[in-house]
């Protein structure tokens, strides 16, 4: 369930604020090649983490644990936004509302 309101939050803060990448010489090819290339830098740049499951917590210690969990990849997405956005804007593109 926590993961499920991260992922919808994260969706949100991504497509709501939905704008399209430019570039004054790049192809649709070129943009595809440097999205990919982003994509794997932002990853490289704010990794998301799994906890691996203890089955000797608690259901409270188990609960406080996903909460932390989903904490942390909410703050490595936020991250990856920052880096690709970054790694767009030094190849040259821009974005256009």
């Amino acid at each position: 369930m926590l993961k499920t309101v991260i992922i919808a939050l994260v969706s949100l803060l991504i497509f709501g604020c939905a704008s399209q990448w430019n570039h004054p010489t790049a192809s649709q090819y070129d943009f595809q090649i440097h999205q990919a290339e982003c994509n794997m830098y932002a990853r490289q740049a704010s990794p998301t983490t799994q906890t691996p499951y203890n089955p000797y917590l608690t259901q409270m210690q188990q609960a406080e644990q996903g909460i932390a969990q989903g904490s942390r990849n909410l703050g490595a997405s936020i991250g990856q936004l920052g880096a690709f956005n970054d790694c767009m804007y030094a190849k040259g593109y821009y974005k256009q509302n």
